[in-house]
């Protein structure tokens, strides 16, 4: 789809390429942020109390940022298309938002007894 909008153009410099995977690079390190702060402590209460609230709620925003950040950085991708960028380039942009989005598929609470 963003070949037909914009032809291919390969670009003289790559500083904004090199912008681009630092973002994308910052926001893994932003899933694996949101995971340690948020999920794996409501995680821990909800093992102990599966009915408490506000750790569910917890919970489900952590999981809601971190699909929001693999999106983000498969969106990057889409931004180095638009840029002129080869699909080549933009591919493990894409490749990467889908894959860290079932490697951090939800998973149920569950009790380190049983």
């Amino acid at each position: 789809m963003a070949a037909w909008v914009q032809p291919y153009n390969p670009p003289k410099t790559h500083p904004y390429f090199y912008l681009i995977i630092g973002l994308a690079a910052w926001g893994v390190k932003g899933i694996f942020f949101v995971r340690r702060k948020i999920l794996r402590p409501s995680e821990q209460v909800l093992s102990a109390m599966p009915e408490d609230a506000a750790a569910l709620r917890r919970w489900r925003t952590a999981y809601v940022a971190t699909y929001a950040i693999c999106d983000a950085i498969a969106l990057w991708g889409l931004v180095v298309r638009f840029l002129g960028f080869g699909l080549l380039l933009a591919m493990p942009f894409f490749g990467a938002g889908f894959l860290l989005m079932l490697y951090f598929a939800p998973r149920r609470p569950t009790n380190a007894i049983g």
